[in-house]
């Protein structure tokens, strides 16, 4: 097998371990209190804040990758702008401009924060932002780097969307969490 096609097969074998791990992370349900009256239906318990939690308060995935989505675009957008101005615009440093290479650091910078935060507001709030920042920043940076190694553009376009599954599984487990 030739090193593009193992590094292809272990990308897609880490994406199964990604995205099969990240949906494992749900918390554990917890009952009702004790002294419920016998005809009624119970709801989950928070021992947080004292009181029932509605069954099933996560909002959809769908909405909840859509926004992850469109949060990565404009973070990426945002930063490759601001990479591009912060670092010195059109002028010339040699033979390039010497803003391209800040406007792809900021592209990279930008993307997960983005998305994480993208997920994050897609379902209220419910889960911890950072977490979904971080894990859509692993996720991409990892993927993206053996995509670029097998020298694959399809890979990349899996690794973007194992980074958007994988971040919607730590949002959702993690508002679950706090939920309860």
């Amino acid at each position: 097998m030739s090193a593009p096609g193992r590094t292809a097969l272990l990308a897609a074998i880490l994406a199964g371990i990604l995205v099969g791990g990240a949906g494992r992370l749900t918390a554990q349900a917890r009952s009702a209190p004790r002294f419920a009256s016998p005809g009624a239906q119970a709801a989950p318990w928070s021992p947080r804040s004292g009181r029932a939690v509605a069954a099933d308060s996560s909002e959809d995935p769908m909405a909840i990758a859509a926004g992850g989505l469109v949060g990565g675009a404009v973070g990426a957008g945002v930063g490759a702008l601001a990479g591009y101005y912060l670092s010195g615009g059109s002028t010339i440093c040699g033979d390039d401009a010497c803003g391209l290479l800040g406007g792809v650091l900021g592209f990279l910078i930008g993307e997960p924060i983005g998305m994480g935060l993208g997920a994050h507001v897609a379902n209220a709030g419910r889960g911890i932002g950072a977490l979904d920042v971080l894990g859509a920043a692993g996720t991409g940076y990892l993927l993206g780097l053996v995509a670029a190694q097998a020298r694959s553009p399809a890979l990349l376009g899996v690794a973007v969307l194992v980074q958007v599954g994988a971040t919607v599984a730590i949002e959702r487990s993690t508002g679950r969490a706090r939920e309860r």
